[in-house]
């Protein structure tokens, strides 16, 4: 009768115990697994955070470089204008930041303001002239990351008369086009005052009007349209060519009056470079030569040197 007692207990002890090593086992997978829920969403997270913040990075490695100070805002490519330092890191746009800003008018401008995403860009391809540090920057296209500001102020008071350039097929090209005789607009996205032909020679001083080849290089490289834009790259500099009346045209050096018969009558025509658009307004091509414009019609100018 004892043996069997002893026997029916070491049974119970037994089953307990195994019922305890099952209970810690089936715990410890679900600590596991709550844990692994936990971790892998951050993980995840963090590479959908670099992939869309530092897109700008893309071409690239990452660069290791420390934000300065300037003592004044830096001008890029003619007409984009960099603040003189960072505002601090944040996650979302902080308009109420820039609007207390821009109330201070600092360097003489009201109207700072985030980057797009291009102009960022052109900004990361002179971080180090203009101080950048090599965190996130942000921009219109994304609400996280380091504040610096940009400002391409109004056309009328942004007249510029020296002007930046870009060299693209060995040529260095105006980044925007003549304003008032002898000076450039100061924003690349807007269209130049127009000319005829007797009063085409508007550049500033050092610079001249372009050759019909020169002209005819730009058409070797990528093209796109941004809107109303038309936008050149060389897979280093961009070029900006702003689309008005539904067309782009430029004068050339060599343009010159010639009579021709159309339909039985002589007219006067001239040779002008323009982009080629399709019907429904996509680009085509360009720049290329034509010569279907009257010498008596405004053309807008660009200039090389």
């Amino acid at each position: 009768m004892p043996n069997n007692l002893a026997k029916n207990i070491m049974k119970k002890l037994l089953t307990f115990a195994i019922f305890v090593l099952l209970s810690c086992y089936c715990f410890g997978q679900v600590v596991v697994q709550q844990q692994q829920l936990v971790v892998n969403p951050v993980v995840i997270e963090r590479t959908e955070y670099i992939e869309i913040f530092r897109t700008v990075y893309r071409d690239r490695p990452q660069p290791t470089r420390t934000a300065r100070r300037l003592q004044q805002p830096v001008q890029l490519a003619g007409f984009l204008w960099v603040f003189s330092e960072d505002l601090g890191n944040f996650r979302q746009h902080p308009h109420e930041i820039i609007r207390n800003v821009n109330v201070q008018n600092p360097h003489g401008r009201n109207n700072w303001r985030i980057p797009t995403h291009d102009e960022l860009m052109l900004m990361e391809a002179n971080a180090d002239r203009i101080g950048l540090g090599s965190d996130i920057y942000m921009a219109t296209s994304h609400s996280n990351g380091v504040l610096r500001l940009v400002s391409t102020g109004r056309m009328d008071d942004d007249i510029i008369s020296s002007g930046e350039g870009v060299e693209m097929g060995g040529i260095i090209w105006a980044t925007s086009d003549v304003g008032r005789a002898g000076t450039f607009v100061g924003n690349p996205n807007v269209a130049g005052n127009l000319y005829t032909w007797e009063n085409k020679e508007v550049c500033p001083s050092g610079w001249r009007l372009p050759t019909p080849q020169e002209f005819e290089v730009l058409a070797r490289f990528s093209r796109s349209l941004d809107g109303d834009v038309v936008v050149l790259c060389d897979g280093k500099n961009k070029l900006f060519f702003a689309k008005e009346r539904g067309g782009i045209w430029y004068w050339h050096q060599e343009s010159a009056p010639f009579r021709r018969f159309e339909h039985g009558q002589g007219v006067d025509r001239i040779s002008i470079v323009h982009f080629v658009f399709n019907r429904w307004g996509e680009l085509e091509g360009g720049p290329t030569v034509t010569t279907f414009a009257s010498p008596s019609i405004g053309i807008r100018v660009r200039c090389v040197r």
